[in-house]
């Protein structure tokens, strides 16, 4: 799609909120307030690590909903250790609730979500910044798995022995802030229920622009930062790296609201 002016998109927006509440037409769907904001938009639904509209990444949420945002996928490096179906699920996988229903018996399932602190509940992750390196790395220590997984020690000690901690590089994800979230348009919507319907309101939109690594690694120094590992065997759902969604606009030099 070719670029569109702040002036255009700030009125395209500002239509969409004089347009009050707005019915969702995305039934059971998780992502509804985001895909109904697309539709408005005329926005295709994909998967490519490109923005959504002209040059405009769209992020929107529910008010009521505390999740994380996700920034962009990224699998760490190196590529050929193939981190997540060959070290993280496993060695730290789970048997699927579907295993021997929907899936073979011996089907696994891994969700891992880190950011810089060990979690005192967690599987002994975190990630950290190495500036001399200039990468992210993921960091295991089997000592701070939590006391529900203290069965796990033994065979954890072994992998933890032979841990090489995957990383992303500064240049990568300084890219993917660039080429993904360049300019991004991010909303927190209402939302209502009238019988069996539901609708959204969008209010508040805020244009931010010009992503940092600089402010992209503060937050995560101050953990508002997380990689997010999810997978399942023979299928892996993609890393992704993910912020509080209030520390969102702390990652760009330009806010504007609307």
């Amino acid at each position: 799609m070719n670029d569109i002016t702040i002036e255009n998109l700030t009125k395209i927006l500002e239509d969409i909120t004089n347009q009050g509440w707005i019915l969702n037409k995305r039934v059971n769907n998780q992502g509804a307030v985001g895909n109904t904001l697309e539709d408005l938009l005329s926005v295709q639904e994909n998967n490519y690590p490109l923005p959504d509209f002209h040059n405009w990444e769209l992020k929107a949420q529910e008010k009521r909903q505390n999740t994380l945002v996700t920034l962009f996928h990224s699998e760490p490096e190196p590529r050929s250790m193939r981190f997540v179906p060959q070290i993280l699920l496993p060695n730290f996988g789970w048997p699927h609730t579907d295993a021997g229903i929907k899936y073979p018996k011996t089907e696994r399932r891994i969700s891992l979500t880190i950011n810089n602190s060990f979690s005192p509940k967690g599987r002994g992750f975190k990630i950290a910044a190495d500036y001399e390196q200039k990468r992210i790395y993921v960091d295991f220590d089997a000592d701070k798995i939590s006391e529900s997984f203290k069965e796990w020690i033994p065979d954890r000690m072994t992998v933890q022995n032979s841990f090489q901690a995957p990383y992303w590089t500064f240049s990568t994800i300084e890219n993917k802030l660039h080429s993904k979230l360049n300019n991004t348009i991010y909303i927190q919507a209402d939302k209502k229920k009238e019988g069996r319907d539901t609708y959204f309101k969008y209010e508040n939109f805020l244009l931010l622009m010009n992503p940092s690594l600089d402010l992209f690694l503060n937050q995560l120094n101050q953990g508002a930062v997380y990689a997010d590992f999810d997978a399942r065997t023979g299928h892996n759902h993609g890393s992704k790296m993910r912020i509080m969604r209030n520390n969102l606009p702390n990652l760009f030099k330009t806010q504007i609201k609307i």
